[in-house]
């Protein structure tokens, strides 16, 4: 078939002319005709030029380590020049090289397993991968790989970065919390002692008090013992007396003068025994003589003139027994001889005193009209009380009770044990039985 003739061409077809490339090939049917633009063919490569410089100046300016492994052998392909400045090794000592002969990684025991989990997982991650530089020096790393292809084939690129600083940063920031931990802990431990500290010391002051406080009400019932059994016994002799003198007052003024006489000695030394009571003293007869004189200096006393029979009684010898223990015997034994002649009216009473090895005992016995010792008028009457307070105080105790006797007479009898003490032993003055 022929070409069918062409009309010449206009100036601008010319020019279009000019600029294309025509290219026929003997084909079947149809007839095919490719035309290209070499101008943008040309601005393609520019372009494509430029990308590659780009990226090759990122690669190589990166501050990260960055290394190309071909993903099917193992063996790299290139590596920046930040790696190679961070490992100490140069570009052509780690080109060619499997990641498993490289000196930093030839010990890692996981790394061939590593490289087949990036191969099958296209991504691998470690936080703080410990690495040794060619110099021998030890490096913490930031191990980031990924697989991804160019031209068909597969590429790992392994993003390395040193960590060290960081890490030792957040060592040594660790380290500060834990010595922040040590010294909060220390300090809370110190702030809990001396809170416990405080609090005994609260406990202590607050013991004190009620020890003062219990020292100041013992003082003050000692006080109000003493002058009861010293001032009121005192009176109560000085009225038997006063009452002897009345009944013969008419028939021999010389015997009332007697009386008289007694009662006005009776009242000095009570006075006197007050006085000595309240500066906590003891008994005026117990600082020269034993127990068993006190007590027959205090019958007679009491007996003369009473019209009442007052015996004494000893069994044992009253020696190695502590001041307090006779001092308060004799208060008790005092009080109580006193009420049986000021309530009683007993026409005998029997004052015993038994001393053993271990123990004292002391018994006032009376032939009077009795009493009942459960009734609240006697339970709280201040002699009774008060003899109740000094035998627990000696760590003894007290007892009272009616005695039953032939026909219509009764009595009482109040006895008092205590044991000695081991403590503040006098050596009595030579008795005088």
């Amino acid at each position: 078939m022929e070409r069918a003739p062409m009309a010449d061409p206009t100036s601008a077809e010319r020019h279009a002319i000019d600029c294309v490339h025509e290219s026929v090939a003997p084909v079947q049917q149809p007839l095919l005709v490719t035309i290209e633009d070499p101008a943008q063919r040309k601005r393609v490569e520019a372009a494509l030029a430029a990308s590659e410089v780009r990226y090759r100046r990122l690669f190589e300016a990166a501050q990260d380590g960055i290394l190309l492994l071909d993903a099917g052998a193992g063996q790299v392909i290139d590596a920046n020049p930040f790696l190679g400045d961070l490992l100490g090794y140069s570009h052509d000592e780690m080109v060619g090289k499997g990641l498993w002969e490289m000196g930093p990684f030839k010990d890692w025991e996981a790394s061939r397993a590593a490289f087949r989990e990036l191969q099958h997982k296209k991504h691998i991650r470690y936080e703080d991968l410990p690495l040794e530089t060619k110099q021998g020096k030890k490096i913490s790393v930031e191990f980031v790989s990924n697989v991804y292809s160019v031209d068909g084939e597969a590429i790992i690129q392994c993003n390395i970065r040193d960590i060290t600083d960081r890490k030792r940063a957040e060592e040594e920031l660790h380290a500060l919390h834990l010595d922040l931990d040590r010294r909060v802990q220390e300090r809370t431990a110190e702030l809990a002692c001396a809170n416990l500290a405080l609090q005994q010391e609260i406990v202590g002051r607050e013991r004190a008090e009620a020890r003062e406080r219990r020292v100041v009400v013992e003082e003050r019932t000692r006080i109000a013992r003493e002058i009861h059994d010293t001032l009121a016994q005192g009176f109560t002799g000085i009225v038997i007396q006063l009452e002897a003198a009345e009944e013969v007052l008419a028939r021999d003024p010389q015997a009332a003068l007697g009386h008289l006489l007694r009662a006005r000695a009776l009242a000095r030394e009570s006075l006197v025994e007050a006085r000595r009571s309240v500066w906590a003293l003891r008994a005026q007869d117990l600082e020269t003589e034993d127990l068993a004189y006190a007590f027959l200096h205090l019958i007679h006393k009491l007996d003369n003139g009473s019209g009442t029979q007052i015996t004494f009684a000893l069994e044992g010898i009253p020696g190695s027994m502590s001041q307090d223990i006779e001092h308060q015997l004799l208060r008790i034994g005092q009080e109580a001889v006193t009420n049986a002649l000021k309530h009683a009216k007993p026409t005998q009473i029997r004052v015993a005193l038994t001393c053993r090895r271990d123990s004292v005992a002391l018994s006032i016995e009376d032939s009077g009209e009795g009493f009942a010792p459960d009734s609240p008028a006697y339970q709280r009457g201040p002699g009774v009380r008060g003899m109740r307070e000094r035998a627990a105080g000696v760590g003894g105790a007290i007892d009272h009770h009616q005695l039953a006797r032939r026909g219509d007479s009764r009595g009482s009898d109040t006895a008092v044990s205590s044991p000695k003490r081991s403590c503040s032993w006098r050596r009595p003055a030579r008795s005088r039985f």
